[in-house]
């Protein structure tokens, strides 16, 4: 009889202690925790042991800063001068190289005639360097708003009879005469741009030849056709703001149709008309970003900047 009861027995599972499983998982998980955090701040530590500055967590080693502070061409400057001076060239140059608006070679050197002509390359101080950088920065920020592009504009006025400022010339509000004009500067538009696609003429010499042609030129200023290359400022070279517009717009290379962009025909006129043919032979596309000034400026004062040297 026994032997059926224990037989009819219901054999309960044992109770597992839970609470004491999961202080072991969550002591388990501290302890990875802690142990991530700790390698991460050894490594940081071991980054700043050698730094005499850091900016976003780039290190510049007191090593680099040594050399710089025991640079002959410092002699006569404080520490101070020298700590400030080359803080603030490497906080403009991470800057710089982040929005992509780093001055080149040509840039450095052309700034560099500018304002110390007299002085070699090698033989600037530091606090010299940042005015050089400073100077050729102003270029080549222009530039990288709206770089990239290749390839030419021709360009045809026929407004130098229409043009307030120009009631001086022979002919001028002669609607026959002005006429004359149109049809010669589209006569020309057409000429030069089928000989650019056939490549019977290069787009230098075409240039050459509009800008010298003087029934194609302003009274007051030379034609601005003109080549761009991927390093050049497309606003810098382009006088005109709608062929600007126009060509920062495009969207693929080639050559565009033959355009119109208007002036201003009367003093104070509140209408622009039609004053000038154009085409674009675009090789290459680029990007317009606008003025990047302000965008350099937050960049600059969002930096984190954390120095360890003293002056």
């Amino acid at each position: 009889m026994k032997e059926k009861e224990k037989a009819n027995e219901i054999k309960l599972p044992k109770r597992k202690n839970t609470t004491r499983t999961l202080l072991i998982i969550l002591g388990v998980v501290v302890v990875l925790v802690g142990g991530i955090f700790g390698i991460r701040y050894l490594i940081n530590r071991a980054k700043t042991i050698d730094a005499a500055f850091t900016i976003n967590e780039k290190v510049y080693s007191k090593k680099d800063y040594e050399k710089v502070l025991k640079d002959p061409v410092n002699k006569g400057l404080s520490k101070k001068q020298i700590n400030e001076a080359y803080i603030e060239l490497e906080k403009k140059k991470y800057v710089a190289n982040k929005i992509g608006a780093n001055p080149s070679e040509e840039q450095m050197e052309a700034a560099r005639k500018s304002v110390f002509p007299d002085i070699k390359k090698e033989n600037l101080n530091t606090i010299q360097q940042l005015s050089v950088y400073e100077y050729a920065f102003i270029p080549a920020l222009v530039q990288a708003g709206d770089n990239g592009y290749e390839g030419a504009v021709f360009v045809f006025p026929f407004n130098k009879r229409i043009q307030p400022y120009d009631n001086h010339v022979s002919g001028w509000k002669n609607p026959e005469a002005i006429d004359s004009d149109r049809k010669y500067a589209l006569e020309r538009a057409n000429y030069y741009r089928d000989q650019l696609i056939e490549k019977k003429i290069t787009k230098e010499k075409a240039v050459e030849e509009i800008k010298k042609d003087p029934r194609l030129a302003y009274v007051n200023a030379v034609n601005d056709s003109a080549v761009f290359t991927i390093n050049d400022s497309l606003k810098q070279k382009l006088a005109n703001k709608e062929i600007f517009d126009f060509i920062s717009g495009l969207k693929k290379s080639g050559f565009t149709e033959i355009k119109t962009a208007k002036m201003y025909t009367e003093l104070g006129g509140k209408k622009p008309e039609d004053s000038l043919y154009f085409f674009v032979d675009l090789e290459k596309l680029g990007e317009n970003r606008g003025d990047l000034s302000a965008k350099f400026e937050k960049e600059l004062k969002s930096l984190e900047v954390k120095i360890y040297i003293k002056d």
